[in-house]
């Protein structure tokens, strides 16, 4: 009798699991794999390969704010490449929070085609992680354009 209840009972904790109040529709995942970064004046801009986008005067706020104005749900911990201006550095440890610690870290002064630029670093992959930088290494490499070409300075 005590197994039959218990059997009843892991079928309904199962069902409840699996009711859509509780999934996500995978139609509106938002796996991101390249963020870029940029700090202009006292707010922080953040930009994704999904063109999702975020703005705020905190990372906290810039994220916050992509989550409620993306098309879908976003997903950062997803991303394997995270671009920053030098301006943004000082945020990289807040922004560990909410990017996953093994994403690859570059410096882009100027604003790049995220599409474009995650199929070029699947090929030229920096070095230095968000935890490398965490850790105490500070050299990172930098990713430009120059005549539409993307280059990886290390």
């Amino acid at each position: 009798m005590k197994r039959r209840w218990v059997i009843a009972g892991l079928v309904l904790a199962g069902l409840l699991t699996k009711t859509p109040q509780y999934g996500t529709d995978v139609a509106r995942l938002l796996p991101i794999e390249v963020i870029q970064m940029e700090k202009r004046g006292n707010r922080i801009y953040l930009y994704t390969d999904t063109e999702a986008q975020g703005v705020g005067a905190t990372i906290q706020e810039a994220v916050e704010n992509m989550k409620q104005t993306a098309p879908g749900t976003v997903f950062l911990e997803t991303a394997d490449y995270l671009l920053v201006d030098r301006e943004s550095l000082p945020y990289l440890p807040e922004s560990a929070e909410y990017i996953r610690p093994g994403s690859k870290l570059c410096i882009a002064e100027e604003s790049l085609d995220l599409q474009k630029t995650a199929q070029f670093l699947a090929v030229h992959t920096p070095s230095t992680t968000l935890a490398d930088y965490r850790g105490g290494i500070t050299h990172i490499s930098v990713i430009t354009c120059r005549k539409e070409t993307l280059i990886l300075e290390p």
